[in-house]
């Protein structure tokens, strides 16, 4: 620390001489005082301020001047922070502000989502609309307007007619478009996440993490770093095209299809568009039919963000359907597709893909893994498990469906779990016309299932089969029983505003913990993505025994590995067959935006996010160039048209000189080089084959 300290002090020893040497020369200069003089005597005073604070630095002991270094460290860091916007402003200008956008009132459903660059319309027809629900209490909200197939086309065309001025935009200019975004996700929180709460049940803490907290980290890694994976990248060349540069380009794709899920819909939405629109693409989404109500609105803040920033909003167009629609935009002749979905879902979209060879990225189910050793804090694995798997009710493409516990820890962690499961509540939660600041107070700890009777019917047989092939149910295990909250008495599936009232019949799961839970003894809640709020329970031996249970799975999409040793830890992660693992975490990697995400097998195939995920959105080409000015590709006689019969033997004895290891050998591959470059008749030597 004195070295420190030293230099700290010379630091401002030297600042305060070379102030005092600069007034010294205005002084100089001014004869007769001018305003150099008035300058000089400015930095006189500064020189002299500098002194002061140099010699009282000097009379301090090391431990004082060390809190002082600190300080003033934190204090210059704290200064540039609050600065740097101010600086921001003044060298790009300011950012347009998007205007709050009009939120779809339940039973007003249908929107303009293709004309204009913003606003939802008030209108819902039965007889051409997709029809909405609450998924929290089952009642109507509204209807969409389908698009016909035919339009599916239009609106493709239409993203391929804006995508070409698109195109040619600065990385600044799409930057620009992503902060106006940030800005409209930060002040219109609230708003966008009852949306998501009343169209898909979830809860708002849920909705908080799975929705707005990944969009806006991938919002600030595309400005961070996003310009950085798109730039031209150098490659190295060989010995035969030493007199070239390579690189690899990123050029813009074109039009992106995205067919995307309904678990978060905020985030499916940004997601794909996020990265298609910085690689300098287009995109046209197709929502799930279970989550078009919000769907609708989330497009048209991309549209109104574009249109503001003086871009057509016709770079990001949405189409709403069925599964006629899907299959529209699969065969409509986007230039790539994204699809995320279940398994059996995205084989027909890869079917249907391949016909025109259009390349797809298909992320779809999964059944990962959360393994608890025996030498970890139980009580703290625990916790972060209870997350991973009741987040969203599961219903979460990387939510921990299997846990498998060390046998030795394992009462330890039944223990930590139970309770807290036994104690959690479901009931609907109060998205809209909730006062300010009290948006979640009232959520149960689970949400509704967004599927709603289908899918409690489907969790519930799971849990049915499983205990009747021996597995044991420690808490819940049953659709939640429908109950009306104190001081409420809406009946089920009415109001569509949901919070405090009646828990609509099968639209819910009773949080659940099912132990004894093996492999090998028919039980499908093993092999079968569940999709649910439930806590399986696998117990194991060995390392070995619980790698060849993981493995075993059709799915590899994520994992969790909860151990103290790290070596052990990171074998086990090794082992593992999965797209992505977290070490003592759960689901952190999708918070690294510069990580790819995705898996293998039944998991799907390509990644999206990260550096891959975002050059997956352009078309890389490889260019090479010219190094040196004078220096370009010259044909050798030898190879020529017409030839001369010596050009196999020039080739051979060229390939010889780059890539034998003999160097007594390349010196006669050099000279009979030469000597058919100078010699039409030389030949080198007779070429014997089997031929």
């Amino acid at each position: 620390m004195g070295v420190v300290n030293n230099l700290f002090r010379r630091l401002l020893l030297t600042v305060a001489t070379v102030l005092e040497a600069t007034a010294r020369e205005l002084y100089a200069a001014a004869m007769p005082p001018s305003d150099a003089a008035s300058s000089g005597w400015l930095l006189s005073s500064a020189a002299a301020s500098f002194k002061g604070a140099q010699d009282w630095l000097w009379s301090l002991p090391q431990g004082h001047l060390a809190v002082v270094i600190i300080a003033t460290s934190f204090c210059g860091f704290v200064s540039l922070v609050l600065l740097m916007p101010m600086v921001m402003v003044a060298l790009f200008g300011d950012d347009p502000p998007l205007e709050p956008l009009p939120l779809p009132q339940p039973r007003e459903a249908g929107a303009a989502f293709n004309g204009g660059a913003s606003g939802v319309s008030r209108h819902g027809d039965p007889s051409n609309g997709l029809a909405c629900m609450n998924a929290s209490t089952g009642a109507l909200l509204g209807y969409v307007p389908l698009t016909p197939v035919a339009g599916v086309a239009q609106a493709i065309a239409a993203a391929r007619a804006a995508q070409v001025s698109w195109a040619t935009t600065t990385f600044e200019q799409r930057r620009r478009v992503l902060r106006v975004l940030r800005a409209y996700l930060l002040s219109e929180q609230d708003d966008l996440v009852g949306l998501s709460m009343v169209d898909t049940g979830k809860t708002a803490l849920d909705a908080a993490l799975g929705e707005v907290l990944p969009t806006l980290e991938k919002i600030r890694w595309l400005l961070r770093e996003g310009e950085a994976a798109l730039r031209p990248e150098r490659r190295s060349t060989g010995p035969m095209s030493a007199h070239r540069t390579a690189t690899v380009e990123f050029a813009p794709l074109g039009v992106i299809g995205a067919i995307a899920p309904w678990n978060y819909p905020l985030h499916n939405v940004f997601n794909p568009a996020l990265a298609a629109l910085f690689a300098g693409s287009a995109i046209v989404i197709k929502p799930s039919e279970h989550a078009s109500w919000s769907a609708v609105h989330y497009v048209n803040i991309i549209r109104s963000a574009l249109a503001v920033c003086g871009h057509s909003p016709d770079l990001c167009r949405l189409v709403v359907g069925r599964e006629d629609v899907g299959s529209a935009l699969v065969r409509g002749g986007v230039d790539k597709l994204f699809f995320t979905g279940s398994t059996a879902v995205g084989r027909k979209v890869a079917l249907a893909a391949a016909e025109s060879l259009t390349p797809v990225v298909l992320e779809l189910g999964g059944k990962d893994p959360a393994v608890v050793c025996d030498d970890t804090d139980v009580a703290w694995a625990a916790s972060i498990v209870l997350r991973g798997v009741f987040q969203n009710a599961g219903q979460n493409c990387i939510g921990i469906e299997r846990v498998y516990v060390q046998r030795a820890v394992l009462a330890p962690f039944l223990a930590a779990v139970v309770p807290v499961v036994a104690a959690m509540t479901v009931r609907p939660a109060a998205a809209v016309n909730v006062p300010d600041g009290t948006l979640g107070a009232d959520d149960g700890d689970v949400g509704a299932l967004t599927m709603g009777p289908d899918a409690v019917a489907r969790v519930d047989a799971l849990v049915t089969q499983a205990v009747a092939c021996g597995a044991r149910v420690l808490a819940g295990g049953r659709p939640a029983q429908s109950t009306t909250a104190a001081g409420d008495d809406n009946t089920a599936g009415g109001s569509s505003s949901g919070g405090g009232g009646r828990i609509p019949a099968n639209h819910y799961y009773e949080p659940t913990v099912l132990s004894d839970v093996a492999h090998g003894r028919g039980m499908r809640i093993v092999e079968e993505e569940v999709f649910g709020p439930v806590l399986t329970v696998i117990p194991f031996d060995t390392d070995a025994e619980v790698v060849g249970a993981i493995n075993s799975s059709a799915f590899g999409l994520g994992a969790s590995v909860f151990c103290h040793d790290t070596r052990r830890a990171d074998a086990l992660a090794a082992a593992i067959r999965t797209g992505m693992v977290n070490i003592n975490d759960f689901a952190v990697n999708y918070l690294c935006q510069s990580l790819p995400f995705g898996g293998v097998g039944a998991s799907g195939y390509g990644r999206f996010a990260g550096v891959e995920g975002l050059r997956g959105c352009t078309l890389e080409r490889a260019v090479t160039r010219q190094r040196w000015w004078g220096v370009r590709t010259s044909i050798p006689p030898p190879m020529r048209f017409p030839t001369r019969g010596t050009g196999y033997a020039f080739v051979s004895e060229l390939v010889a000189l780059v890539y034998d290891t003999s160097y007594v050998a390349k010196v006669d591959n050099v000279r009979h080089l030469l000597g058919m470059l100078l010699f039409k008749r030389w030949r080198p030597r007779a070429v014997a084959g089997k031929w």
